[in-house]
């Protein structure tokens, strides 16, 4: 798969780093200001074994997009976890790397809008909408 199909290459390593969860920075080496590339890779192989994410699935996202996107979504997987959006890590990430060969994974836009300092506040008052709608009694597929 070539390396535009999943805008990895338009991500920076600072951007990423930007959108990362507490848990994905501490897996990034002390002091480090500006990782690299290798940075993020390194952190995202070590904080695998910690969650939900098996050596089977690591390996083929490498072998299907590339060691930085497979990071990447994994860093995106653990970000949302730690916000309360999604409660499987292993789940969200076999899911984004199924996207791959469709044409349908963005990570460039996925790390942007993490990184985005209000973003996690929009996706905050979007989630209770939903909640408030849920728990409205209202059906729409009546």
């Amino acid at each position: 798969m070539p390396p535009e199909a999943t805008g990895a290459y338009m991500v920076s390593p600072v951007v990423a780093l930007a959108a990362a969860s507490d848990r994905f920075r501490a897996h990034i080496p002390a002091g480090c200001r500006r990782p690299s590339v290798g940075d993020i890779e390194e952190a995202a192989r070590s904080l695998w074994a910690e969650v939900d994410v098996g050596v089977w699935a690591w390996r083929q996202a490498c072998e299907l997009i590339g060691a930085y996107p497979a990071a990447l979504c994994l860093l995106i997987a653990d970000r949302r976890t730690a916000e309360g959006e999604v409660s499987s890590i292993g789940g969200y990430f076999l899911n984004s790397i199924r996207r791959a060969p469709a044409g349908k994974l963005h990570l460039d836009r996925s790390i942007r809008a993490l990184a985005n300092p209000r973003a996690a506040e929009e996706r905050a008052a979007i989630r209770g909408f939903y909640a408030a709608e849920a728990g409205s009694g209202v059906r729409y597929d009546a």
